[in-house]
């Protein structure tokens, strides 16, 4: 039974800090050149900020994506789906 307890805590413990690390807040260097979603052909730069002039919710698809200019890709920064304000307000 001790055997087993101590096996639980270990994983709570495990599990507390995989999450501390997994929710962290996004540093600012994601922000050097700007946040980009993918349209289906290419990056294209997001316009506003979330909640203002984007939203994205309601799957676990990459929403955003910002450039990493020291290898030259775009890395996942939110999840959800791309969905821009104007679209949705009746603008």
């Amino acid at each position: 039974m001790n055997k087993i307890k101590q096996t639980l805590m270990s994983f709570a413990i495990l599990v507390s800090i995989g999450s501390a690390f997994a929710f962290r807040p996004h540093t600012s260097k994601a922000f050097e050149n700007g946040l980009y979603y993918y349209n289906g052909f290419g990056y294209v730069p997001v316009t506003g900020n979330m909640g203002q002039g984007y939203v994205c919710m309601g799957t676990l698809n990459v929403c955003t994506y910002f450039f990493n200019s020291s290898t030259q890709t775009y890395n996942p920064y939110n999840t959800g789906n791309y969905t821009p304000l104007s679209l949705t307000s009746g603008k």
